[in-house]
C-alpha cells in the first residue's frame, strides 16, 4: 500500500478532535498536530500548576503541513510558556483564520513577559535567557525556520510583567494551490 496515492489511506490519529488540520505533504493525510500535542505535554504542564485554556476555531482551513516539524513547534511554544510561568499560570491556544483566510494559532501566556530589549534577538540562534543548562537558545530559531519553511510567520509580542503571545500564521492549503497555479 502506497500512502502517498492510496486514497483509503487515512491519519494515524482519526479519533481525536479537530484544532489545527494539517495535510500532511507527505503522507497526504490530515494530523491534529496541536491536540496531539498537548495530550503528550498536559501531565508535565499540570506538575508545573499551568493551566490550559483553548479557544479553537470552527471552520478551521487545512494547510499543507509535516506534521511531525509542527508538532516540534507547538511543544517548544507551549514548554517555553511553561517556563515563563514559575508560579504556574495560563497558557492559551487560540485558533482562528485571519481576512485572507489564513490559519492563525496564538500561544499566549501570562509569564513573566519577555524584557523589551531581548525581543528582537528570541529567534536568534543560540539566544537564551535561561540559566546554564536549562536551555541551548535553539528552539525558537528552529520554530521561526520551520514555519517560514511552511510559508508560514512568527511574530511576538510581550511585555514584561504581561505575559507574552506568540502568533502563527499560515497560508490555507486552497490558496497555497491557488498561488502555484498563478505562479
Amino acid at each position: 500500500m502506497n500512502q502517498l496515492t492510496d486514497p483509503g489511506w487515512s491519519a494515524p490519529y482519526p479519533e481525536l478532535n479537530q484544532a489545527v488540520q494539517c495535510h500532511d505533504v507527505r503522507r497526504h493525510s490530515r494530523a491534529q498536530i496541536l491536540i496531539r500535542e498537548l495530550q503528550l505535554l498536559e501531565p508535565q504542564l499540570r506538575k508545573s500548576n499551568c493551566e490550559i485554556v483553548k479557544e479553537y476555531g470552527d471552520g478551521l482551513p487545512p494547510i499543507h503541513a509535516s506534521g511531525g516539524k509542527l508538532q516540534q513547534v507547538f511543544t517548544n511554544l507551549i514548554l517555553n510558556a511553561r517556563d515563563a510561568m514559575m508560579a504556574g499560570g495560563t497558557i492559551k491556544l487560540r485558533t482562528g483564520t485571519d481576512q485572507d483566510g489564513n490559519l492563525v494559532v496564538d500561544v499566549i501566556d501570562d509569564g513573566e513577559g519577555i524584557p523589551q530589549e531581548n525581543l528582537s534577538k528570541v529567534f536568534d540562534p543560540f539566544f537564551t535567557t535561561k540559566g546554564v543548562g536549562n536551555g541551548t537558545g535553539l528552539g525558537l530559531a528552529v520554530s521561526y525556520g520551520i514555519v517560514q519553511e511552511h510559508s508560514g510567520t512568527i511574530e511576538v509580542q510581550s511585555r514584561q510583567g504581561e505575559g507574552t503571545k506568540f502568533k502563527l500564521v499560515f497560508p490555507a492549503a486552497e490558496m497555497m494551490g491557488l498561488r502555484a497555479v498563478l505562479s
